[in-house]
């Protein structure tokens, strides 16, 4: 809770705040950070099917998401772009569609839904 100027208590979730940097070493706002993000996401799949394809094996999926870090891409940051997105329950994969082909974002619940069918075939 804080208390403002007209003497009244809001009640805020915590927002931890995450500094975006360019290769250069320089602070950049979220938007350069997505912006750039963009821009850099093709060298890693060319397309949605590709990514689905990436994300579908864990090896690959591990592989992809250690390239995107040593490309300024990491976990903090990643996690991060899902506040930004109003995706805080959603994969990191739908941070990547969503950046890189505007796809709709899906709640964790939803997936696990989706795929129940086919886990509980196998």
């Amino acid at each position: 809770m804080i208390k403002l100027s007209d003497g009244k208590t809001r009640q805020i979730q915590h927002i931890s705040a995450v500094m975006y940097w360019s290769p250069e070493g320089k602070p950049i706002t979220a938007k350069e950070f997505i912006e750039r993000m963009f821009d850099d996401l093709p060298q890693f799949f060319e397309n949605e099917d590709k990514l689905r394809a990436i994300w579908s094996d864990p090896d690959t999926r591990e592989k992809l998401l250690h390239d995107l870090a040593e490309a300024g891409y990491d976990h903090e940051k990643l996690d991060s772009m899902k506040a930004l997105i109003d995706a805080q329950d959603s994969d990191v994969y739908d941070v990547l569609a969503y950046v890189a082909y505007a796809a709709e974002t899906r709640l964790r619940s939803q997936r696990i839904e989706q795929a129940k069918p086919a886990i509980n075939q196998h």
